[in-house]
């Protein structure tokens, strides 16, 4: 096995599919994205950039001429943002988010940014009035403490000894320490803190922190790690989660575990999806404490306000039962 971790083996697998994508555009695209590597760009970011300018090259047929970048205006980039406001899913024309919108936005503003230093372009087309002001809608589903329970209980009826005790982790440590997917599949073995009961992530703009782990998800840990050398002997991978092909777990195949334990309390209502586990994190540590600022730290936000909407939640079902409360008297 090797030594590699689990951000650098996701990121070598997103840098070597973008490269793939280069290898048929105009050199300059290739230049840029080098350009946001030596930059320390963040793979993820950079995964997101260069399609968007790919798509912006390909629908004006731009090519290796760079005396013509010149010629690109503020109107040919409103005429691409216009034609690319909408995508097919499942066979209909949707709008797309407004945040996959801005990213769409800051990758084409970087981008000529670039061309500016290089001097091959005089004016930034991209202007500030083509950044999109509406803001989603956030998901805040979220579980309840009887429903984390059946779904755990269900885990735990599984009939696949494999990945039982596995599923049962991932879902309790989702569940305590309200970890993101990515951090979560990017665990690996040596990670992990045995004395301390403790567990190294890197998480979202490469925050590296440690989290706790309660008695019984440490418990549960040391079922999956039995399981992982009775069943995975021969594992290539350091990665602590494992598909049934004894490969580094990804979001998608994080999707799919959570999908296969729908509970009928809550099927019809709720998608159990892994964001759902750090949703349900939040809402049950400030349903409990009534704390903010202590449930924004849980989840490592940056801001505080970001946590909010948790607690908006949560206070707006305690005016429902105050009301319901309040009809009761005549």
């Amino acid at each position: 096995m090797s030594n590699i971790t689990g951000r650098q083996e996701k990121e070598e697998k997103i840098f070597e599919y973008v490269e793939g994508r280069l290898t048929s555009q105009p050199q300059i695209l290739l230049d840029y994205y080098y350009h946001m590597r030596a930059q320390s760009k963040s793979a993820q970011t950079i995964v997101s950039y260069i399609p968007y300018v790919i798509s912006l090259f390909e629908m004006f047929q731009i090519g290796d001429d760079r005396s013509t970048y010149k010629n690109i205006t503020p109107d040919m980039i409103g005429r691409y943002f216009i034609e690319t406001a909408y995508k097919n899913a499942n066979g209909k024309r949707v709008k797309i988010s407004n945040s996959s919108y801005n990213t769409k936005w800051y990758a084409l503003t970087s981008f000529f940014k670039y061309l500016q230093m290089l001097d091959l372009i005089d004016k930034n087309p991209v202007l500030q009035e083509f950044k999109s002001k509406g803001k989603d809608k956030v998901d805040t589903t979220y579980l309840t403490q009887d429903e984390v329970n059946d779904v755990l209980a269900t885990i735990r009826k599984s009939k696949d000894k494999r990945i039982k005790n596995r599923d049962a982790f991932i879902f309790m440590l989702g569940i305590t320490t309200g970890l993101r997917a990515s951090a979560i599949t990017q665990i690996n073995l040596q990670d992990i803190n045995h004395t301390e009961r403790k567990i190294q992530v890197i998480e979202k703009r490469d925050k590296e922190y440690d989290v706790c782990l309660s008695e019984n998800v440490y418990q549960a840990l040391l079922r999956w790690l039995d399981d992982r050398e009775r069943y995975f002997p021969n594992a290539e991978s350091d990665a602590l989660l494992l598909t049934i092909f004894g490969k580094r777990m990804g979001y998608d195949a994080l999707f799919e575990c959570m999908q296969r334990y729908h509970v009928p309390s809550i099927e019809g209502k709720k998608k159990l999806t892994p964001h759902v586990m750090r949703h349900t994190c939040a809402t049950l540590l400030y349903n409990q404490t009534g704390d903010i600022y202590l449930t924004s730290k849980q989840l490592h936000h940056s801001h505080v306000s970001t946590t909010q909407r948790y607690a908006e939640l949560l206070d707006g079902k305690l005016q429902e039962a105050t009301n319901l409360l309040g009809s009761l008297i005549k």
